[in-house]
């Protein structure tokens, strides 16, 4: 999901997303900062969720704990495997999908290090094969975000989200891309989500 505005836009839909997959039987991860997920519980109640009564259940989980940092630097390993354990938990426990949503800006942390973003978008594809049971949006705030992020961002996701519209294919989606640089992805984001909105 590449989104605009402040940061709360967004939040209705993915918490009717939540809405959704909680309904379904799934376990669901939400992370943010600790402000916006606290912002993030009111939507979900407006969603119909006891948010409490599903936290109690495990069925619920909100965290703004960020322990794939490394010295303040995001490391994909280190993230690859956090989820890794929660999807495997989440087998354990019974679950037969685990939907995952954080907010890209937050999970890279202060000092904003996107050189591993490639790597650990790659690695999160293979984790979707590894671990049929994990779905989830990567959300990136374009306000917040460089150009580079956003286009390694549409270089390895299949599908994208453009605020609450759906495409489900992207044309610039490579499987085998190791960079962007060289994909056909405009470099002006502008112009590039302009085309999106136009092809929709």
């Amino acid at each position: 999901m590449i989104y605009e505005g402040p940061d709360q836009q967004q939040f209705s839909y993915i918490a009717s997303i939540l809405a959704q997959a909680l309904a379904s039987g799934a376990r669901c991860a939400y992370l943010n900062s600790p402000d916006l997920v606290f912002t993030f519980r009111a939507y979900l109640g407006h969603a119909g969720i006891d948010v409490d009564a599903e936290i109690r259940k495990g069925t619920l989980i909100l965290s703004s704990e960020r322990a794939h940092l490394a010295n303040g630097r995001f490391n994909a390993s280190l993230m690859l495997d956090s989820l890794a354990v929660m999807c495997t938990q989440a087998e354990a426990d019974g679950f037969q999908k685990l939907f995952v949503t954080g907010d890209m800006t937050w999970e890279f942390g202060a000092r904003q290090n996107f050189t591993e973003l490639l790597a650990y978008e790659r690695g999160l594809e293979r984790l979707f094969t590894q671990f049929p049971i994990l779905h989830g949006i990567c959300q990136y705030h374009k306000d917040t975000l460089p150009t580079s992020a956003l286009r390694d961002a549409l270089c390895t996701h299949q599908t994208v989200y453009l605020n609450q519209t759906l495409f489900r294919l992207n044309p610039y989606f490579d499987a085998a891309a190791d960079t962007a640089k060289s994909s056909p992805i405009p470099t002006d984001i502008k112009d590039l989500l302009d085309r999106f909105r136009q092809h929709h």
